[in-house]
């Protein structure tokens, strides 16, 4: 069972100083009765290194000189009928206040993109409003 995806954040950053090395997220999104919630950490480690061998067929272990793992049972929003309506405006109902989060980004899936581009969206409206 391998990873959602390999996300290389060294490239995202190109003036993020990293000392050479590249930073590789690899998310790992299920619920929490699937069985990998029992999984050890190293075991995410070798379905990453299996999933990376898939791309780039001379991947080996050594290549990792470190892995951190975090996990987290709510780290993705549930989005039940009728939750459209229970979405919060960008703009409070108080003057100058605004609400930034990610469920705000339904029905779309949230990410750090879309975070950026409401952040450059409230950031537009602060400076029209001024």
């Amino acid at each position: 069972m391998l990873g959602n995806g390999f996300i290389e954040y060294s490239n995202l950053n190109p003036w993020c100083e990293h000392g050479g090395s590249n930073i590789l997220y690899v998310p790992f999104y299920f619920n929490s009765s699937d069985e990998r919630d029992e999984w050890p950490d190293s075991r995410f480690v070798e379905s990453a290194i299996q999933g990376l061998r898939l791309i780039k067929p001379e991947f080996t272990e050594g290549w990792v000189e470190e892995a951190t793992l975090s996990r987290d049972r709510y780290g993705q929003a549930i989005c039940l009928p009728g939750f459209s309506e229970q979405v919060p405006a960008l703009r409070a109902p108080v003057r100058g206040l605004y609400v930034l989060d990610s469920t705000q980004l339904y029905p779309a899936d949230r990410n750090l993109s879309g975070m950026i581009g409401l952040a450059r969206l409230v950031s537009q409206m602060l400076v029209s409003e001024q």
